[in-house]
């Protein structure tokens, strides 16, 4: 296989993208694609007649319908809501548990060996396995929670966070520095554009076909992925004069918490942990109600099918990514990042508010485009981070940021599942949001409160130099 500077210069720019393209598009299309296949076969066990009160197509969802007027039906949806909550906190549970015991060996590990293509392939065959489980699972009808075996085997292998960590160190080793942020730019961008595209088409394929195949199809991207990374993309670096490297080693978990042990000039250390204590926070609230929401929009007065939960979920993703991008470039022009993560924080609130008073379609869909600048406080956050540390502490940086957003996800998870599935008896549906939006409050004060001032470039030289020291008597 050619080495990187060997390929032509159009096939330098399309290496890693294709992988994660199809991984996206695999990953992201799953979610709904699970989701529906649980409910759908809790609701046959259940006796519960999901499939006949799906939304109609003047957006009055079953508000109308029998549920509200019959308490033997009504009993049966809130059994089906708890259940399908119950496993979407386990499938949570097995990913997260088990990929927090590779997680942070995997970053050091590459940087050390050189060998990027290793946590690019993991995850691929990681997906596979799952999706192999979930195939068996639904051919011979067996119990739902073998789903748990399939999550474990794409937990340990890395998931989503190994993925995306590999190539994004990939980029950083073939790029000139230059360059860097465009084809990160161009990698989010598939990434967005997978995830639109796939849940645009979930809807589509499970009424078309139900749920046998477009499980194959998955089966096929990731394949598709792990066939191109295995052929067409080199090594980032010439690995021939490296040693072995061992991969569960102590000293990476000890290079993972330097970094925010480390002392730094003007106290930034402490705005460093309040940034990062902030950010896991939004994470938990953001992804911890992923599962949440779709189960929300199932449950009645919606009532949403297949369709218009992969079209809210298409569109809810396609307005986060599109409005982050154009909101970091424009707000940053004029405002502060302290004012864009706090109009970021206000878009998020504002979004939950609406969800939980929506008892129709176009109220589900407003919430997501008042949320429009929502998409930003990733970004600037991660942004003012990298700016505390050196510059040679960036990837153990980001290392760290990626274990604690699959933490605060698993607790965001279990919080909100859990009090969705308690309040299942009220009368009101959306106290989850309302909490969430509350829970929001805390990064939007820390943010705010926080006092961020740049490294010069002779405190960046200081603290590199300090790393040095410390991997040199380490490795004595």
């Amino acid at each position: 296989m050619p080495t990187q500077n060997q390929l032509p210069v159009w096939r330098r720019y399309l290496t890693v993208e294709p992988v994660m393209f199809f991984f996206a598009y695999g990953v992201l299309a799953s979610i709904p694609l699970y989701q529906q296949y649980v409910y759908r076969v809790i609701s046959e066990m259940k006796g519960f007649p999901y499939a006949e009160l799906v939304l109609n197509e003047d957006g009055r969802g079953c508000h109308e319908d029998v549920i509200s007027q019959n308490a033997t039906l009504k009993k049966l949806e809130e059994e089906v809501q708890s259940q399908a909550t119950t496993i979407d906190t386990g499938l949570n549970f097995f990913v997260a548990f088990s990929s927090l015991l590779v997680a942070p060996f995997w970053g050091p590990w590459t940087d050390k060996s050189g060998r990027r293509k290793p946590a690019l392939l993991s995850p691929l065959i990681g997906s596979c396995l799952d999706t192999v489980v979930t195939l068996i699972i639904m051919y011979l009808k067996l119990p739902l929670y073998l789903l748990f075996v399939g999550a474990a085997l794409s937990g340990f292998s890395g998931y989503l966070p190994t993925l995306t960590l590999g190539c994004m160190a990939y980029i950083a080793d073939t790029t000139d520095k230059s360059r860097v942020a465009l084809r990160l730019a161009i990698l989010q961008l598939l990434v967005l554009m997978g995830g639109v595209v796939s849940q645009l088409t979930s809807g589509l394929w499970i009424e078309k076909f139900g749920f046998v195949a477009p499980t194959w199809f998955l089966f096929s991207c990731f394949l598709v992925s792990a066939i191109w990374l295995i052929f067409l993309v080199p090594e980032s670096q010439d690995i021939s004069k490296r040693g072995k490297t061992k991969f569960f080693d102590l000293k990476n978990l000890k290079t993972l918490v330097n970094v925010l042990k480390r002392p730094r000039p003007g106290g930034m250390r402490k705005c460093l942990l309040l940034l990062l204590i902030a950010g896991s926070v939004l994470s938990a609230t953001v992804m911890g109600t992923t599962g949440v929401t779709a189960l929300f929009v199932m449950r009645s007065p919606l009532c949403f099918g297949p369709k218009p939960l992969g079209y809210f979920l298409a569109y809810r993703l396609f307005i986060s990514g599109i409005g982050g991008a154009i909101g970091v470039k424009l707000l940053t022009t004029f405002f502060s990042e302290k004012v864009v993560c706090a109009v970021g924080i206000i878009s998020q609130i504002v979004e939950m508010a609406i969800l939980a008073f929506s008892n129709r379609m176009w109220l589900i869909f407003l919430a997501p485009t008042l949320a429009l600048f929502g998409g930003c406080v990733g970004p600037v956050a991660i942004a003012m981070m990298a700016r505390i540390v050196g510059d040679k502490e960036h990837g153990t940086l980001f290392c760290v940021q990626g274990i604690t957003g699959v933490v605060s996800q698993f607790i965001g998870v279990m919080l909100f599942n859990t009090l969705y599935e308690s309040t299942l008896g009220l009368g009101f549906n959306g106290f989850v949001f309302l909490v969430c939006a509350t829970i929001k409050l805390v990064p939007f004060t820390i943010i705010c409160a926080a006092r961020l001032v740049p490294l010069s470039s002779e405190e960046r030289k200081e603290v590199d130099e300090q790393m040095k020291l410390e991997t040199e008597d380490a490795t004595k």
